[in-house]
């Protein structure tokens, strides 16, 4: 049998505190977008207890993984783009969803595709703004939406590219050239 490094236990039950933390901060997020779909507060609650016990949700909580980072950045990101189809969004607003959607990036690229959501309810925003300011209502937040998340993403994008030649690290899931150890077959486990 392998036994642990010594303090190896505790340092994984921080982590997964850590990962409890962030599975709470995602069934925040899923509680304000749910409050700005339904104005019925048993509706919301309806919502956000079928987001926080979505069996897969459940269970990546209770362990240290970066999904669950990823889901609540995510669902923050979608939060603020409902907001956005209410209202027009703030530059201050935007900006911070940039740096949600950057820390997310951060924790997992993939976070990085809730942008066309938040995007496309700028845009709804947009089209529904009369006069003048219309077409400042669509640039701005999306200009300052991109800045956030580049001020927080950009770097490790730069680090990627430079060292890697890969500015989002996908190249490790099309070319997969680690040596892992071949799994046990059956008749090796028994």
């Amino acid at each position: 049998p392998v036994t642990p490094p010594d303090g190896l236990p505790g340092a994984l039950y921080a982590l997964r505190l850590v990962s409890v933390a962030f599975g709470t901060l995602a069934v925040f997020g899923a509680w304000l977008a749910a409050g700005e779909v339904f104005r019925d507060s048993s509706w919301r609650i309806t919502a956000t207890v079928v987001f926080a016990f979505t069996p897969t949700f459940f269970h990546l909580s209770a362990y240290f993984t970066n999904d669950t980072a990823a889901i609540a950045f995510a669902t923050l990101v979608i939060w603020r783009a409902l907001v956005a189809v209410r209202r027009e969004t703030g530059l201050r607003e935007a900006f911070f969803v940039g740096l949600l959607m950057g820390v997310g990036g951060l924790a997992k690229v993939s976070v990085l595709l809730t942008a066309p959501v938040f995007v496309f309810a700028i845009l709804w925003r947009w089209w529904r703004t009369p006069g003048k300011r219309r077409l400042l209502a669509f640039v701005g937040p999306s200009a300052l939406a991109t800045v956030g998340a580049l001020v927080v993403f950009g770097p490790w994008m730069g680090y990627g590219f430079l060292t890697y030649g890969d500015p989002f690290g996908t190249r490790t899931h099309i070319h997969q050239t680690l040596n892992y150890a071949p799994p046990l077959g059956l008749k090796a486990i028994l």
